[in-house]
């Protein structure tokens, strides 16, 4: 279940209001996602924020922060008075930084702090949702309102990857300390060139290095949710219905293989072939429990793999009759690294294979534990640690 899909299906949609409510829990340091400062810190690390004592980084951790949400600012000097609204807004404080200890007690009384930077955080989720000169209102009313330098103003603008939204941003000059970020780049194919500040990317990343040790260990709440979030990004905000209606009449996902062979393009699927594709599917959740694999169920292709939610890795696919399955790899001959090592392996084994545009068809029906010991290699050759040997 995606929790974020399914709420969406109220009215068809999550409102901007509602995803940024999520990002900016996201942004909090001290919310109980337990992410404490990871996410922040990525997400700062994009940002254009001056340095000082000569050290390479914002040092995100050396600062207290408070998360606000849809804040109104006017300027009462203009004639019109007209507010602007700011989807997040980020305060960045001086905090204590180990000094005397009667400097927190001062700081506990008084509820003083020293404002360093205010972050102005402009959100979209629809490519149709853009306002011309909204980030110049935003900053030029925040100065006006706070009566504070400019130069404790930075400007965040987050948005699809669209064209539109970056003359928008490249149009607001009365800034230069500012960032565009997206919530997902396209892909490679796209004629739109990729934008760094993604993100979906962060957010992929966030989940890859926490399953491979890189960081400290996230709950098992916060990362299925992470997931579904970041799912829902990858979908464009759709809700579920929306999504159906979209997909109505294309490639069908079945939720399980129990779903796929009860369903009529899953019935011809022999037994032999049913017992085979459990075990294989069972096999790569069970061997490799801390990689953010996915595995998914289609007429076609009964068991596909993929590493995280945009790149396949292999397929069980239905072959002659469509009562059995062959094993094909998608890497491909111009573009993976692995692709020769992978046919030089397949060799050794004596396998018969045919190389396609897309990858490596294996001709063979292969058994179980031969299925097993192919995606362990497929595995290795992605670098995500070394092959052990099968246990199926």
């Amino acid at each position: 279940m995606n929790i974020f899909k399914v709420l969406a299906n109220g009215d068809g949609r999550i409102t901007e209001p509602n995803i940024s409510a999520f990002l900016g829990y996201l942004l909090d340091p001290y919310e109980d996602h337990g992410l404490g400062f990871e996410f922040l810190k990525r997400f700062m690390d994009k940002v254009p924020i001056p340095i000082e004592n000569d050290d390479d980084n914002f040092n995100v951790q050396s600062y207290d922060y408070e998360i606000i949400f849809e804040q109104a600012f006017r300027d009462e000097d203009k004639e019109l008075k007209k507010k602007e609204i700011v989807d997040i807004v980020i305060l960045c404080f001086e905090n204590n930084k180990g000094r005397l200890k009667e400097s927190v007690a001062e700081f506990l009384i008084t509820k003083t702090r020293e404002l360093k930077y205010i972050f102005l955080l402009e959100n979209k989720i629809t490519t149709g949702a853009k306002v011309d000169q909204q980030l110049k209102a935003q900053f030029g009313n925040t100065i006006a309102k706070l009566k504070i330098g400019k130069e404790k103003i930075i400007s965040l603008y987050v948005t699809p990857n669209d064209r539109r939204y970056d003359d928008v941003f490249e149009k607001f000059v009365e800034n230069e300390k500012k960032a565009h970020f997206v919530w997902k780049s396209k892909n490679e194919n796209e004629e739109k060139e990729n934008n760094p500040n993604d993100i979906y990317k962060m957010l992929l990343e966030i989940i890859e290095d926490e399953s491979s040790g890189k960081i400290e260990a996230i709950n098992e709440y916060t990362k299925h949710t992470l997931i579904s979030f970041i799912k829902f990004i990858d979908s464009g905000f759709k809700s579920k219905k929306e999504e159906e209606k979209i997909n109505a009449g294309k490639k069908v996902i079945y939720a399980s293989l129990n779903a796929l062979f009860s369903s009529e393009e899953g019935k011809t699927v022999n037994t032999k072939t049913q017992k085979l594709l459990i075990e294989f599917s069972n096999y790569v959740k069970e061997r490799y429990p801390e990689q953010p694999l996915i595995v998914s169920y289609h007429k076609t292709h009964p068991v596909s793999v993929y590493r995280s939610f945009n790149q396949q890795l292999c397929s069980c696919v239905r072959y002659s009759n469509g009562k059995d399955v062959r094993f094909q790899i998608m890497f491909k001959k111009d573009k993976d690294p692995q692709y020769h090592e992978m046919k030089s392996y397949l060799d050794g084994k004596g396998y018969t294979y045919s190389e396609q545009g897309w990858g490596i068809l294996i001709k063979d029906e292969l058994n179980i534990v031969q299925i097993c010991e192919c995606f362990d290699k497929v595995m290795e050759y992605v670098s995500w640690g070394k092959s052990t040997r099968s246990t199926c």
